[in-house]
């Protein structure tokens, strides 16, 4: 997933964390705010299971895009 990609699902479904997300460089977050941001989307995705699997699958393939790129 792109960066811009991820930006809009969280803008979409989990707003709260569209700050720590965005530093205006986009660049993916580091460390301990993206292991914070990879955890709330993982969260927002079992919540969205039994509503829409396709939305939770977005928001699960979010937050192990951030992992992966955060090293």
């Amino acid at each position: 997933m792109t960066y811009a990609e991820v930006q809009s699902l969280i803008l979409s479904y989990a707003p709260a964390m569209a700050i720590p997300f965005a530093d205006g460089f986009e660049r993916f977050p580091e460390a301990g705010n993206a292991v914070m941001i990879a955890d709330y989307l993982n969260d927002k995705a079992q919540f969205y299971q039994d509503i829409d699997a396709k939305v939770a699958k977005q928001l699960a393939d979010a937050a192990t895009e951030i992992i992966v790129r955060c090293g």
